[in-house]
């Protein structure tokens, strides 16, 4: 139990300094990131965004960004797929 509440804490530090990045997904719908540092593709098929710690694809269809604003992206649209890169 102690492990886990350590490990919850570096997780909460590592995100609040900007060092690990944070995925929320609402159903096939949307997807908001935290920590984006760059969008290095955007089309209605594909977003690909720097994170801080990954690169990460959406691919879909009728993707569309919403926001991003402070390094939170949400992205819109049909998700069919997520893809993660070191």
């Amino acid at each position: 139990m102690k492990k886990e509440k350590v490990k919850a804490a570096v997780a909460d530090a590592l995100g609040a300094a900007g060092l690990c990045s944070e995925l929320t997904i609402s159903g096939r719908r949307e997807i908001m990131a935290h920590g984006c540092l760059a969008i290095l593709c955007y089309s209605e098929s594909e977003v690909k965004l720097r994170l801080s710690d990954m690169i990460l694809t959406v691919c879909g269809t009728g993707l569309t960004m919403k926001s991003y604003f402070g390094g939170a992206v949400r992205v819109s649209g049909r998700l069919t797929g997520l893809h993660f890169e070191s």
